[in-house]
């Protein structure tokens, strides 16, 4: 199905700008600086799908949480296409559905509905998926109604490029591939038509084709990855033509010292075994890249935000000359954490930009020492790494970012893991890293300071706190640093609930945080964009059955098994694969994610709402007795229908799971 560009064209709204260099404020963003940014949508290939990790979609979604930004990822497909991040994944104090419109193999011309010759797609595209074309009846496609996207985000053109040319290499085909995909009326095009025809008002990011490590079979030349790279500049022409914003994901994943012999190469430690498919370490640099260039704040892991300057131990331009150290030491106190911060000064930063080689092989390391744990630092002329993989690469003469280490304690409970957290200005490059068992320090606490091998090495500052770990101050937008503290340990309810989230991970919470009224609240809602949730956390409280009241949403998470009397007014449920709920007699109402079992006694009936639902979804709802009605919304579960048990409001169309009556 080819639709008229230039109808679609016409119809939008938004403004913008091609995207400043990284680190300066465009001078018109492409995408607004607000708290909720609705409907999203992913669109791509096997990157976006998730092969090789979860896929930049996870990393990014902390980011949004880091800084309270909320949204909701909808889409047609779900799941990552191998390992990665189960749906339904607690991140702080908010849910990954883990959903998008991606798929491994995909082409742009898929995409746009030019041709369909896989069957991957079952003949869909995206006028499908966003219900454009109403004359297709499969079963990809959102709800026009509530799904509509305000924003997407596309990565498309590796399997164009590179998985077509064949043997011979992008180089050799590329002319013909560029006008499939960029010319006038072309794919790229026909997609962002129809993104905006379905919302004349959305906002659009589209990436740049990441690099790929060397020795990937075929499009190993220098010409291949030369060739690449020109594209990417063509693709931000294009971007600024049809005011999309075109996205930079590659600074710091390119090999810099190895560019001068194989130009815009990847470093082995961005990708995985089949070195194309991006590494956790490479979705976490292109998400931040992403979050980077479209102005909004870098990750805090859930930790709060503290510039250098305000640590209470500080050493102003200070020079390291060989042979010598910068230390402090000071006993850690309660496990918290530390924080050490540096910058290189402003006059000749670090090395010499490469002239006469890149000196890789003595740099300058700094050491984070705990008595149970360390890691090492290292700064070298084109590299940031630790403990040998590189995490960054970059020029570091012309460096200008603070770099900040972090030994950070965790929260099992918002699934933050223990470790040593890297931070290149905001932008987090180093995500709980694995430290050495020897640990390091002959005091609880070191910091050490070692400078590049014969030469010395002047900084701006170096700022150390020993007693706790933060995340660094940020000049782009971010509507709020929560931290992700155990909301359970608060002494009232009206104290966790004023925080907007109520844990329960034990009996003994439940007796804690019962009121007067026998029941668990919500409380008076203080702030009327943000939802008052209750996260049962680990929870096994079956022996009682529990009154709620006054919540939006409810959660059930890491083997959790509770009884409810009602959802205390929420409309969003949502219950992980390890987890199972019980509702007793009444009514119920409510969008619901299930991947775990929902059991529907006599007397009990659930009405499910279309918002949320997930077709992939593999849980159950076991009704003794109960009614589910399922109001045609789209579900893949399994429904085991007992004595005096109902499902109702089933269709071919959208119920793709197992029913089964005894």
């Amino acid at each position: 199905m080819k639709r008229s560009i230039f109808l679609v064209l016409a119809l939008s709204a938004l403004g913008g700008t091609a995207l400043a260099a990284p680190g300066k404020a465009p001078k018109k963003l492409p995408f607004p600086q607000v708290a909720d940014i609705g409907n999203v949508m992913y669109v791509g290939d096997s990157i976006t799908h998730g092969v090789a990790a979860a896929s930049y979609r996870w990393p990014l979604f902390k980011i949004w949480v880091d800084n309270g930004i909320t949204q909701k990822e909808v889409g047609v497909h779900s799941r990552n296409h191998s390992g990665g991040v189960q749906p339904n994944t607690i991140y702080g104090n908010a849910t990954f559905l883990n959903v998008h419109s991606a798929i491994s193999s995909e082409r742009a011309y898929e995409i746009a509905g030019r041709i369909n010759k896989s069957g991957r797609l079952e003949n869909s595209n995206i006028f499908d998926w966003l219900g454009l074309d109403k004359e297709y009846n499969g079963k990809r496609r959102i709800d026009p109604a509530t799904e509509m996207p305000a924003s997407f985000f596309m990565m498309i053109g590796t399997n164009d490029t590179l998985s077509d040319s064949g043997k011979a290499g992008i180089h050799s085909c590329i002319g013909e591939t560029e006008k499939n995909l960029l010319g006038r009326k072309g794919d790229m095009d026909t997609i962002i038509g129809a993104m905006r025809e379905g919302n004349p008002k959305a906002n659009i990011a589209v990436t740049t084709i990441p690099t790929w490590a060397p020795g990937r079979l075929n499009n190993a030349a220098p010409e291949d990855f030369a060739t690449i790279e020109r594209y990417n500049e063509k693709l931000k022409a294009w971007g600024r033509a049809n005011k999309v914003a075109v996205v930079e994901v590659n600074k710091g994943m390119v090999d810099i010292p190895g560019t001068k012999e194989l130009p815009f190469v990847g470093l082995t430690s961005m990708f995985g075994r089949d070195k194309l498919h991006p590494s956790a370490q490479g979705d976490l640099i292109i998400a931040g890249n992403v979050a980077q260039q479209l102005g909004y704040a870098g990750r805090t892991a859930g930790l709060k935000r503290k510039a250098g300057e305000q640590f209470p131990a500080q050493k102003t331009d200070y020079v390291l000359k060989p042979g010598m150290s910068y230390s402090s030491m000071a006993t850690q106190d309660g496990g918290q954490g530390a924080t050490v911060e540096f910058r290189f000064a402003k006059k000749g930063g670090f090395g010499n930009g490469g002239k006469g080689g890149w000196d890789n092989a003595n740099p300058m390391e700094v050491r984070l020492a705990t008595t149970s744990t360390s890691g090492t630092l290292c700064v070298s002329e084109g590299y940031i790494s630790w403990n040998g993989s590189v995490l960054y690469s970059a020029d570091m003469s012309k460096l200008r970012e603070p770099v900040r280490i972090c030994w950070v304690a965790g929260n099992e409970g918002a699934n933050i893991p223990a470790g040593f957290y890297v931070w290149l200005g905001d932008m987090l490059i180093g995500e709980a890293l694995p430290g050495d068992a020897q640990g390091g320090a002959q005091k609880p606490m070191a910091v050490l300071f070692n400078p590049k091998g014969g030469e010395a090495v002047r900084l701006d500052s170096i700022s150390i706190d020993t007693g706790n770990s933060w995340a660094p101050a940020s000049r782009r937008f971010s509507a709020g640093n929560p931290s992700f503290e155990d909301s359970a340990a608060e002494p009232t309810p009206a104290a966790v609930a004023d925080a907007g989230t109520v844990t329960v991970r034990s009996a003994a919470d439940v007796d804690r945080l019962y009121g007067s009224s026998g029941t668990i609240s919500g409380g008076e809602k203080k702030d009327a964009a943000a939802p008052r949730k209750l996260v049962f956390d680990g929870a096994t409280v079956s022996a009682k059955v529990l009154s709620i009241a006054d919540f939006d949403e409810v959660m059930l998470t890491n083997g959790s098994a509770v009884v409810l009397s009602g959802l205390g007014g929420a409309k969003k449920l949502v219950v992980d694969a390890t987890s199972r709920l019980g509702l007793t007699e009444g009514r119920h109402e409510a969008s619901v994610l299930n991947s775990g079992t929902i059991i529907l006694p006599k007397g009990a009936a659930l009405s499910l709402c279309a918002e949320g639902t997930d077709e992939n979804e593999g849980g159950t709802y076991i009704l003794n007795g109960g009614t589910l009605n399922a109001n045609n919304v789209r579900m893949s579960n399994t429904i085991r229908v007992n004595a005096g048990g109902e499902a109702t409001g089933l269709s071919p169309e959208t119920f793709m799971g197992k029913l089964e009556k005894k």
